[in-house]
């Protein structure tokens, strides 16, 4: 084995430049297929931190429209208060929130809260970094941080344990720290001992978490829950029978993203199978050419098994140099992809080349290797090497036999690269008709500030009167009133601020990827066509007076929302267009009711500690167009604005219109005014901008890629094409002298050579244009307002690949003109 080993390194000395670009081919399929298969490895193969992260599932409830969302504690009570349940092991209810954590007389952070129940840390089993985290004997307050707060908010502080810090405006002491790896699942910054009994039966609020018993599967759990739905019977407020499902947590932390690396990793697989394709290709002329040296070998004695293993040494080594040269670009890939990824995207802190994705390079390498030496093996296997030493000088050996292989491989080159510049093309012109789409404001010239301010909120004093809670204030307003204050104080300030065009606050922000949407069960009683006493659920974003005009949202029909429509006055609403076009068809949306059939924000209910809604009926006094607010390709839901001075919420996004053209120079005087009303208010600044851009970045990312693997693969087909036709000419040399002897023109000649490869273009395209109408469905999810079987993508791959055919063919053809008669005569 060391002696083919030796003969082939010192083969390849002799032909460096053939060598080098096997190498390099070699390195583009099994760089790219490693660098996007770290990234898989990442979203969907590494185990998730949590020991046996199989048996861990989120529990939710199917809404009417079949999407799952939250649960009730009625719904999950009789999973997580049993302890001895035979198929649960351990359940949680969670409940989460954006809030805020500073250190002792420091500026807060904005970071996300976790209402958990005492059985959350034995659901996801996983070790502390420091203390310990809640247990059936914790009766005080108290929380657990997560380890990048401990790090970045309390500088890694050995001694955190015991301390009492700021916590969601209260001063709480931590029990423990998370390990650095736990980001249940949506980068948690500090979880408390949350205790909530049966008044909270009816609030669809939660998440539920359980952790199944060893011996217990996925379709046991399943049926319990469908025998739990049945003996609930109609939940109070929807007057539906609750569906409830599982789902495993990889597949709830992953999400859409799942299809998304599938089809990449399906493409980089398309494309090394092409880099095979063209090494084979390559191998197979190199191992005809020197077939009477292979037949001499046989000759003095050499085994035909001896002489098969030679080369199958050659392309191992070959593919075994191109191999290591593809991880070290795998390497530079990924970290690319990390750097070039958007933000928020699950799993991706880190794409490691760590031993599975090492072991998939080593294992695509040696197959790699197998695959590509095995034809020029087999084609030896086929042929008698001593005949050929009987062959004539005119051409180059082996008869017509390699030029058919040849022409199949370049065929199915050619396909697949059909399949993958198709698949390129049409996320291309979907990726363009996203950003062509009217979100239903302007973005341009904005500046946004996200701030949380439950420091201001007045604890109040509750008593029960006759049955119903009764705030007892100081001044006699409700608690809410100084967070009010201080939204309406910082947007006065700002507005008269140079180079401040408009300002305006809202709960939420269209496009912004926050998942904290207030969303509310309303009826209709004025519309029996709609189910009046049915319940509905609709986003219920606060916005302050103004708001329309600074996001550039056209009013159609009725007025704005007023400073006038605040506590006391009548309650009011503005909708959007596609809520009134489906709640209220063929009528005037102007002047009908909404009413809310469960209101979380008020005293006593567990959202009144984040806003108070101080109105249970409002009255439509507009119709706003729509804007589209959980993504671009996603039509707007309809959507129900009420006043920020009847729904008071601590949490809210100022938006800055300015005159500049760089929003992000308004900042510091932005910050400033903030500073002058409170210094100690944590604030995300942000170009609002940037961020509509950023929430297609996922689909630019997509699209980026399989336009450069698209792009490879139209370069290897050319070379694919030009190496057939250049082999072509080479073994058909002699015919193409005797026909310039016998008066063919230069014309006819070039026609020939390029008729012959065109039509094996044409062949492989059409074949390539058959498979990807085939595969069409693996790539029409990721599509917006384009088809799978879009008419002109597919034209234009068509004429793409053509040109590049014929370019190949060009230069070949062109030498084949140039063929001396003479020649041909010296060498026979």
């Amino acid at each position: 084995m060391w002696n083919d080993v030796r003969y082939s390194l010192r083969t390849f000395a002799r032909q460096p430049s053939f060598a080098a670009i096997v190498v390099v081919t070699v390195a583009l399929g099994i760089g790219g297929s490693t660098a996007v298969f770290s990234v898989l490895n990442a979203v969907l193969i590494r185990d998730l931190p949590y020991r046996d992260a199989d048996r861990v599932y989120i529990t939710r409830a199917t809404a009417a429209d079949g999407l799952p969302g939250n649960i009730t504690r009625r719904e999950f009570a009789p999973i997580y208060e049993r302890e001895d349940h035979p198929i649960v092991e351990a359940a949680t209810i969670v409940w989460s929130q954006e809030s805020q954590i500073a250190a002792t007389g420091e500026q807060a952070q904005p970071t996300v809260r976790y209402g958990v129940t005492d059985g959350f840390f034995r659901v996801f089993e996983t070790p502390m970094a420091l203390g310990s985290g809640f247990g059936p004997d914790v009766r005080t307050a108290s929380i657990v941080i997560s380890y990048p707060v401990w790090r970045d908010v309390f500088g890694s502080d050995p001694d955190i344990i015991g301390k009492s810090v700021a916590a969601e405006g209260m001063t709480l002491p931590v029990v423990g720290v998370t390990a650095a790896d736990f980001d249940f699942p949506e980068d948690p910054g500090f979880f408390y001992l949350m205790r909530i009994g049966a008044g909270f039966d009816n609030v669809r609020a939660y998440r539920g978490f359980v952790r199944l018993r060893p011996d217990r599967t996925l379709q046991q759990y399943e049926g319990e829950l469908a025998r739990v739905g049945a003996e609930l019977g109609l939940d109070p407020v929807t007057n539906q029978t609750p569906n409830l499902v599982a789902h495993s947590m990889l597949e709830y932390v992953v999400g859409d993203l799942r299809p998304t690396v599938l089809l990449l990793f399906g493409a980089t697989g398309i494309l090394l199978l092409i880099a095979c394709i063209n090494v084979t290709n390559l191998l197979l002329s190199r191992v005809t050419v020197r077939s009477r040296e292979m037949a001499m070998r046989e000759a003095v004695g050499a085994g035909r098994w001896r002489v098969i293993r030679q080369l199958l040494t050659e392309s191992l080594l070959l593919t075994l140099a191109g191999g290591l040269l593809g991880m070290a670009l795998a390497a530079g890939a990924s970290r690319t992809l990390l750097a070039i990824a958007p933000p928020g995207l699950p799993r991706l802190d880190a794409a490691p080349m760590d031993g599975t994705v090492l072991l998939f390079a080593a294992g695509a390498t040696v197959l790699t290797g197998l695959l590509v030496g095995l034809a020029p093996a087999w084609r030896l296997v086929r042929n008698d090497l001593r005949g050929l030493m009987n062959e004539g000088g005119r051409g180059t050996p082996g008869g017509a036999a390699p030029s058919r292989t040849f022409s199949v491989l370049v065929v199915s080159e050619l396909a697949l690269a059909v399949v993958l510049v198709t698949g390129a093309g049409l996320l291309v012109r979907s990726f363009i008709n996203l950003t062509l789409t009217d979100p239903g404001f302007n973005p341009d010239h904005v500046l946004t500030v996200s701030m949380n301010v439950p420091g201001r909120l007045e604890r109040p004093t509750i008593r029960v009167v006759d049955g119903k809670p009764v705030i007892e204030s100081p001044l006699n307003r409700s608690p809410y009133t100084p967070v009010g204050e201080f939204f309406r104080d910082l947007e006065e300030r700002v507005g008269g601020m140079p180079g401040v065009e408009a300002v305006a606050s809202s709960t939420l922000l269209p496009l912004t990827g926050d998942q904290e949407i207030v969303s509310l069960t309303f009826s209709l009683p004025d519309q029996p066509g709609v189910a009046a006493d049915a319940a509905w659920t609709a986003p219920v974003p606060a916005v302050s007076p103004g708001f329309f005009d600074t996001m550039g949202m056209r009013l159609l029909r009725g007025r704005p929302l007023a400073w006038s429509d605040r506590e006391g006055a009548p309650g009011v609403a503005v909708v959007n267009e596609t809520f009134a076009r489906r709640f209220f068809p063929d009528q005037d949306p102007l002047g009908q009711r909404i009413r809310w059939r469960l209101n979380r924000y008020v005293p006593t209910d567990t959202g009144f500690q984040f806003g108070h809604l101080m109105v249970e009926e409002v009255e439509v006094v507009g119709v706003v167009a729509d804007a589209k607010y959980l993504s671009l390709a996603q039509p707007a839901e309809p959507a129900i604005y009420v006043s920020s001075e009847q729904f008071i919420h601590r949490r809210r996004a100022l938006v800055v219109r300015t005159t500049s053209d760089d929003p992000a120079s308004m900042v510091s005087a932005v910050r400033n005014q903030i500073d002058l009303i409170d210094p100690l208010v944590g604030t995300e600044f942000a170009v609002y901008a940037t961020t509509v851009r950023d929430s297609i970045a996922r689909e630019r990312l997509g699209a980026a890629l399989l336009v450069a693997f698209g792009a490879v693969a139209l370069l290897l087909a050319a070379v694919g094409v030009y190496g057939l036709m250049s082999h072509s000419v080479a073994q058909r040399f002699g015919e193409m002298a005797l026909r310039s002897a016998l008066g063919s023109s230069s014309g006819q000649v070039l026609r020939l050579v390029m008729g012959r490869g065109l039509r094996l273009a044409l062949v492989g395209i059409a074949a390539g244009v058959t498979g990807a109408i085939l595969l069409r469905q693996v790539v029409a999810s990721q599509l917006f307002g384009v088809t799978a079987l879009d008419p002109p993508v597919f034209v234009g791959v068509v004429a793409v690949l053509l040109g590049v055919a014929a370019l190949a063919c060009y230069v070949p053809a062109r030498r084949a003109t140039r063929v001396d008669p003479a020649d041909l005569l010296r060498t026979e």
